[in-house]
């Protein structure tokens, strides 16, 4: 069958660049398979990918705009990686592949592909099996502790009072973040072990709701807070290098400082 004239097809640029940007991997969430290897002539290359229109290059096909710009329909926006399986999986059952799931599949890819250069091979091929819910609970639960000045104040300036409101706030969010994350999973085992430092803090701090009281109180009083706020923040700190490592997370500067810089692992108890 004849290859319809009035395509808009891509450009060996975009079909290069697309390719690149996905490293020749497919970018169907459940695929991931590489589509460039060594040809059985040893001055080829073999690849079995294809650049993928995510809407149609032309109006017989699926997923057509025909509000679109024809370099629109042509350009780096419209082309995603995929494996010639996918590609052609996509084009016939294409009723159940809406353009904004292929815009997310093409997105997640590359973001895939950006933390596998940053981490590595084997540490990026870990994370590409943790499902994308349990990576954005672990960014949230990174936003919201960076927001913790108890974490990473200088002792001299805590309120005890405060602290203990803060602390209290902590456990509550931790609680919360558990419910979307699978029970036993790493980040749900992170999380119950912060949750654990939690409630040895408040056992171990004493009586901080009167803060005249607290301070009225004898030197030790003062120094047996401080040391179980340090051991607090210790055992977060082992956590949070852990989890910022297996999800490919950044962490602020501020909360940086409760990170060990010289550890071997992250298994703290």
């Amino acid at each position: 069958m004849p290859r319809p004239t009035n395509r808009d097809d891509f450009p060996h640029a975009v079909r290069r660049r697309v390719a690149e940007r996905a490293a020749y991997v497919c970018s169907r969430p459940d695929c991931n398979r590489l589509t460039i290897g060594p040809h059985s002539d040893p001055k080829k290359v073999r690849s079995t990918g294809v650049a993928a229109h995510i809407r149609a290059a032309s109006p017989e096909g699926p997923r057509y705009d025909p509000l679109q710009a024809a370099t629109e329909r042509a350009g780096d926006d419209n082309a995603m990686w995929l494996c010639a399986q996918c590609a052609t999986l996509i084009d016939k059952d294409w009723h159940d592949v809406p353009p904004s799931a292929l815009y997310q599949w093409k997105r997640q890819h590359e973001s895939f592909i950006k933390t596998m250069g940053e981490l590595g091979l084997r540490r990026g091929l870990a994370m590409a099996h943790v499902p994308p819910t349990e990576r954005d609970t672990a960014r949230r639960l990174i936003s919201f502790l960076e927001d913790r000045r108890v974490l990473y104040a200088l002792y001299d300036f805590e309120v005890p009072r405060h602290v203990l409101l803060s602390v209290q706030k902590i456990r509550e969010e931790l609680t919360r973040l558990r419910l979307d994350v699978a029970k036993d999973s790493e980040l749900d085992n992170r999380l119950t072990k912060m949750l654990v430092a939690c409630r040895v803090f408040l056992d171990e701090a004493g009586d901080l709701d009167d803060d005249r009281r607290f301070f009225g109180g004898s030197r030790s009083r003062f120094d047996s807070f401080v040391a179980a706020l340090g051991a607090m923040r210790k055992v977060f700190g082992l956590h949070l290098q852990a989890v910022a490592t297996a999800y490919g997370t950044e962490v602020s500067a501020d909360l940086a400082r409760i990170i060990p810089s010289n550890r071997q692992d992250a298994d703290g108890s």
